[in-house]
């Protein structure tokens, strides 16, 4: 606890909670909306959550609960929506930048405390769950993605919240925290497919818990079809108020069925009067499309990766660089090498500790089995796809690889060793800062060794 009592005032979980989350909240919000400029992709996201203000039918390949989100949230405030003939290269207008923004920050900064709250849940010491706290507080590329318009966070906000319930489940066997780890795996899946790996370790911990720690068969039984009924639900209720906000023809249109399209005004196939699909079959051919035209991506990207570069954080992502306003500011989504490199470190301990225990026949610890399950889960599927993908790909993985980080620095090093690791990944972070929030630099002072590598 020593660790614990030199960073907090008081030695308790609330007051680790506590300062996590203004910790959070401050190095996300610090820098936010600096900018007018549109960062990569943030223009296209915008002309997608516009479609739910003029309630034109758009496509994409991403399920809509991100793009749901932010309008929601620019809809209580003056936004203005982002035509579809906008360029990629735009500025925003008024207070859009800030509006659109300020949602995927907040998810962001909630990350820390909430990492913290699940290592609790999985019976870390306080120190190991303040440590995996901190760190995802000071990673420069977590906090770097979080002043944009992109919509991971909400996918790992809902995901390790999911994880948190399902662990309530196990300890106190109440169907409402089953229900609930459905209903927040179900809407971390509604931002991007990737956040199916929650429901299936949600699915997990209620399994193992019920069925080989309690031995409560029907019980489990019953609460799994809890989890799976309540994701099935959140998913589908997502879909169902996408469909109902855009009623009219729009540039997705053709993506659909026939039939669908019968049910778009303005379209030169709208019948109101013909038997349309039902939602379930829309739903489904929904689907399908986004399946089938992910399957098309096949360009690549300046700033793509492989899944196999991401542990070794190979090619980071160049965001933004405001020529208008500010040409001397450039933004990466760039990791804090110290933490970054340390918990790919931590990982191939980890594995190799467990494939010892396995060869000695030894019981390996269940929550460090788990945690690297998690990582794994989170990482190795990616190498079945082919299509583009970025750094961002890796971050629920990252977080897996922050907890076995926490999780050998508390068991294995002394306290004054983890207050050294700790003023070196607070070192990184400042000398990134400039890049992490494009604060004007001279960028000639990371020429070398790094950004040639990069751009």
């Amino acid at each position: 606890m020593a660790l614990a009592s030199a960073l907090l005032p008081w030695q308790s979980s609330k007051a680790a909670l506590g300062w996590l989350l203004i910790l959070g909240l401050i190095t996300r919000f610090a820098v936010l909306a600096h900018s007018p400029a549109g960062a990569m992709d943030e223009i296209y996201f915008s002309q997608y959550l516009s479609a739910y203000f003029t309630h034109h039918y758009y496509f994409d390949i991403h399920p809509p609960l991100g793009k749901l989100l932010v309008a929601g949230f620019a809809a209580l405030f003056d936004f203005t929506p982002v035509p579809l003939e906008t360029k990629f290269d735009a500025n925003f207008v008024g207070n859009n930048a800030l509006l659109l923004r300020f949602l995927p920050c907040l998810a962001g900064a909630l990350l820390p405390a909430l990492l913290f709250t699940v290592a609790r849940a999985l019976g870390l010491s306080l120190r190991a769950s303040l440590l995996a706290g901190l760190f995802v507080a000071l990673d420069n590329s977590l906090i770097a993605h979080s002043q944009f318009l992109y919509f991971d966070n909400f996918l790992l906000l809902f995901g390790f919240a999911a994880l948190w319930l399902a662990l309530r489940y196990g300890q106190t066997q109440q169907f409402a925290y089953a229900l609930g780890a459905g209903v927040l795996a179900g809407l971390s899946a509604s931002v991007k497919w990737t956040g199916l790996t929650f429901l299936l370790l949600t699915g997990f911990v209620i399994v193992w818990q019920g069925c080989f720690i309690q031995r409560a068969w029907h019980r489990t039984f019953i609460a799994s079809m809890t989890l799976g009924a309540g994701a099935a639900l959140a998913y589908s209720l997502i879909f169902g108020i996408h469909f109902a906000l855009l009623p009219l023809s729009g540039p997705g249109d053709n993506f659909m069925s026939l039939n669908f399209q019968q049910t778009l005004i303005g379209n030169p196939h709208y019948q109101p009067e013909a038997v349309h699909p039902s939602f379930l079959q829309t739903l489904i051919d929904t689907n399908k499309e986004m399946f089938a035209t992910n399957q098309r991506v096949t360009g690549g990207h300046p700033y793509g990766s492989s899944w196999w570069q991401w542990p070794l954080e190979w090619k980071p992502i160049y965001y933004l660089r405001d020529v208008a306003t500010q040409p001397d500011s450039n933004t990466y989504s760039i990791g804090n090498f110290v933490l970054w490199w340390s918990a790919s470190t931590a990982v191939l301990v980890a594995i190799g500790a467990l494939i010892v225990a396995g060869l000695r026949k030894r019981a390996a610890p269940a929550g460090l089995l788990f945690i690297v399950g998690g990582y794994l889960l989170n990482w190795l599927p990616f190498a079945g796809i082919h299509r583009v993908m970025f750094l961002y790909h890796y971050y629920a993985a990252y977080l897996f690889a922050l907890l076995l980080l926490a999780v050998l620095l508390d068991r294995f090093t002394a306290p004054r060793t983890q207050k050294v690791f700790i003023g070196l990944a607070l070192a990184m972070f400042i000398y990134l800062a400039p890049l992490t929030y494009g604060l004007p630099f001279a960028i000639g002072a990371y020429e070398q060794p790094w950004l040639p590598a990069w751009r």
